[in-house]
């Protein structure tokens, strides 16, 4: 699992289809296709809200840390 530093995200409304870029902290650029404006607004959710995401290359699974309850 490597830490997120940077993302990006874009919904083309013509094509109905998204994408997210995500840059990790080992200097690796991924991204993640997205299938509707809600899953678009779900996952800049989850980054935008949880500043240590995560984001494991090999399983391709986008994660928050360990938090605290209420956190």
């Amino acid at each position: 699992m490597e830490p997120i530093t940077a993302y990006s995200a874009y919904w083309h409304a013509e094509s109905n289809t998204g994408r997210i870029y995500l840059k990790l902290q080992g200097g690796q650029s991924v991204h993640i296709d997205l299938d509707s404006p809600g899953e678009l607004a779900a996952l800049c959710g989850l980054l935008k809200a949880n500043p240590q995401m995560v984001y494991d290359t090999e399983k391709q699974l986008l994660s928050t840390t360990w938090l605290k309850p209420g956190a």
